[in-house]
């Protein structure tokens, strides 16, 4: 995965997304005991697109990260708060 894929994950559109290639929250099983940035590979390797999740209704959601100096698993952990 370059650089150049995650900015045309990034500019994908809910028109250009597959819906049935995107996991739900809880689908988004991660190895706790590896590093965070390995944690983050290993959903690239997966092919995952980081921009995109499901509801538990099936509700595609747009996730965007602001450079504000908050971390990915700081805002990630924020989202699902906010679920529960």
């Amino acid at each position: 995965m370059t650089v150049a894929d995650l900015e045309r994950m990034e500019r994908m559109t809910f028109d250009e997304i597959n819906k049935d290639e995107i996991i739900a929250f809880d689908e988004c099983k991660v190895d706790t005991s590896i590093p965070v940035e390995e944690r983050v590979l290993s959903l690239l390797d997966k092919g995952i697109n980081p921009y995109f999740r499901k509801t538990k209704d099936g509700c595609i959601v747009k996730i965007s990260f602001a450079n504000n100096g908050t971390t990915f698993q700081e805002n990630f952990i924020n989202i699902f708060s906010h679920l529960v």
